[in-house]
């Protein structure tokens, strides 16, 4: 005869998901630990008075009572359950079964090439396309972003991947415009700044080699002026607009840690001898003589400093990602260039659309900074198309000021981040 199972205290503060569940919840606000690891919404259960059972239960309820125990084990042990109530239209046309195939491929290939950090490859993976499932303008996003991948893996299918890839970027980029014409939905704040972030990756691919062939019947200034971010760089920072409207909510939730730029803050560069800082730090010395000293010097100094805080973020954000904490998902190399760019004064953008030479050498230093990143699939030859297209605008006069740019792009491999 088996042992009596001895009966234990439940909880009735836990959240509905992991009584659902049935296992322990830390009743953490608002939302719990458990809830934020799984990407699922934590809902705790109003305080209401205690009812009598009813003698008919609802169709839902008698459906679950009459499940095998087999089929209770696989609805309880769902991690992801999906909340049908989303903002899909019933279109049978809205998503075929290719695009069914750019998600398998999204799952299994390009999330986990994304950040190339196993600790936190689960948030691209699974939280990702969890989010997805309420929102077509991020499930777009995803899909422009693995159909882009297959085009990189395969050659000869790459004109036909990147037409895919073209048409969810349009559908994802007026479902995210649509949503800021709508107004704040916190049930969607998470899908809303997962579509920005992934926009991010988007922009840097878009004036990359995969774009080469597509730009080859176009102008060398037309060229020229796409890669020095005529397009790409008002993307990114527009974007700061929807991740501004939903950073309360998304900060609280299991996207939150992507926020997070703490340690970015507490950089200081200069404080340890460093090689390249020691080379990104002279080029001040162009607006800084006291007999040339230039009205934007102020501008300058204040993205030189960014960018020298950059060369750091690479550099260290390698160490940081030894903890496998969940709070260390924006603590990688990738984040450098987009934290970079969305603090860079704006007067410094247009100074860089002017194309003042001050302005387009730190934008090579830049360059040259990606370029040390480029084992990303998706920065690849972004940085040596950066710094050949400063080259392309600056005189023989500035040649001093290109060596170091061009020394990094040249070498033939990256070079290495430490």
């Amino acid at each position: 005869m088996g042992q009596t199972r001895r009966a234990h205290r439940k909880s009735r503060a836990g959240c509905d998901e992991c009584k659902r569940r049935r296992i322990k919840c830390g009743e953490e606000k608002p939302s719990c630990a458990h809830c934020k690891r799984h990407f699922v919404t934590c809902v705790y259960p109003s305080i209401a008075p205690v009812r009598a059972k009813s003698n008919t239960d609802s169709p839902a309820s008698s459906a679950a009572s009459h499940a095998t125990p087999s089929q209770q084990k696989i609805i309880s042990n769902d991690p992801y359950p999906i909340n049908y109530q989303s903002n899909f239209r019933h279109d049978p046309s809205l998503f075929t079964l290719s695009d069914l195939a750019l998600l398998h491929h999204w799952t299994t290939i390009t999330s986990p090439n994304i950040v190339q950090s196993p600790s936190v490859n689960y948030i691209w993976q699974s939280g990702f396309p969890q989010f997805a499932f309420k929102n077509s303008a991020l499930m777009n996003r995803i899909l422009s972003l693995a159909a882009l991948h297959r085009a990189y893996l395969d050659p000869a299918n790459r004109h036909s991947a990147m037409l895919v890839a073209g048409q969810h970027h349009s559908l994802a980029i007026k479902g995210l415009m649509e949503g800021l014409q709508d107004g704040p939905e916190p049930n969607l704040a998470n899908a809303e700044f997962a579509n920005a972030v992934l926009t991010f990756f988007y922009a840097f691919i878009s004036f990359g080699p995969l774009y080469n062939d597509q730009q080859a019947n176009t102008n060398v200034t037309a060229h020229t002026s796409q890669i020095l971010g005529a397009s790409w760089i008002p993307l990114i920072r527009g974007l700061g607009a929807v991740i501004g409207r939903v950073r309360e909510q998304v900060a609280v939730g299991p996207l939150g840690s992507l926020l997070d730029i703490a340690k970015w803050m507490e950089l200081r560069p200069g404080t340890e001898y460093d090689a390249d800082d020691q080379r990104i730090s002279r080029v001040a010395d162009i607006w800084s003589k006291p007999d040339d000293m230039s009205e934007h010097s102020d501008t300058y100094d204040q993205t030189l400093l960014a960018l020298r805080q950059c060369n750091m973020w690479l550099k260290q954000s390698n160490t940081w990602q030894d903890d496998d904490s969940p709070q260390k998902a924006n603590y990688g190399p990738w984040s450098g260039p987009f934290i970079w760019l969305s603090l860079v004064p704006e007067t410094y953008i247009t100074l860089l659309n002017k194309r003042q030479p001050p302005a387009l050498i730190i934008f090579a230093c830049f360059g040259a900074l990606v370029h040390k990143m480029n084992n990303y699939w998706w920065m690849e030859g972004c940085g040596r198309s950066i710094v050949d297209a400063v080259d392309h605008c600056l005189g023989p006069y500035w040649n001093d000021w290109m060596e170091w740019p061009k020394e990094i792009v040249q070498s033939g491999t990256p070079t290495s981040l430490t």
